[in-house]
């Protein structure tokens, strides 16, 4: 895995992260259509520039910017473990994969995605006890570009929901995760899901390849 050190959201995070595939995209891994190698050829093609980032940040986006550091340090207390920052990570094996975890030990081997919902939202994944189904495909991503990531800590963060503040959903390669839809599900474990997300990676690189060279002609 190709570590980038930079600062997440900075210009140079923008620039190195463009036209691949991140943990909100990753869902179209599982895609049976060229939607996405479309959009990232047409990426590729244009090239980066400032206006592809237009510093658009919601009241929600900007909440969890600002309490991130204060759900990094209450998940440290909760689990023990300690999270390094990470500007961009590639995978070694596609580098259209990469990543930008919310943190991550030294050894690369345990990491936590953070969300900070409404008080609503809190209390559903709370109730629920799982890893939400809109976030499932972000998480298999993480073991995807991280071939050594053991544990990922999925964590719910509301500092005003007084009686359970942080609610943490562990996971491991092996635990079972649904691909599929709630009326469809379709159960497997998160390694076999990060296989699948590597090999359908690995041949949307070569789509894009092939696009490209249709461009050329």
């Amino acid at each position: 895995m190709k570590i980038h050190k930079v600062i997440q959201r900075s210009k140079e995070w923008h620039e190195i992260r463009h036209a691949k595939i991140g943990g909100t995209s990753a869902k179209g891994l599982f895609a049976d259509s060229d939607t996405l190698a479309i959009e990232l050829t047409s990426k590729i093609v244009e090239g980066y520039n400032d206006d592809d980032d237009d510093g658009y940040t919601n009241e929600a986006m900007q909440r969890g910017i600002d309490l991130e550091p204060q759900a990094l340090l209450a998940i440290e207390q909760y689990s023990g473990y300690k999270f390094g920052e990470f500007g961009w990570l590639e995978s070694d094996e596609c580098d259209l994969l990469g990543l930008s975890p919310d943190g991550m030990t030294t050894d690369l081997k345990v990491a936590c995605e953070i969300k900070c919902p409404s008080a609503k939202k809190h209390l559903e994944y709370i109730l629920a006890n799982e890893i939400p189904s809109e976030y499932v495909h972000q998480i298999v991503h993480y073991f995807t570009v991280n071939q050594d990531l053991q544990k990922l800590l999925f964590a719910s963060y509301r500092p005003e929901f007084v009686s359970k503040p942080i609610f943490v959903k562990e996971v491991l390669r092996d635990s079972e995760i649904n691909v599929g839809t709630k009326a469809k599900p379709k159960m497997i474990s998160i390694n076999v899901a990060a296989q699948i997300a590597l090999e359908n990676g690995k041949k949307l690189q070569e789509k894009i390849n092939e696009i490209i060279n249709k461009l050329n002609f």
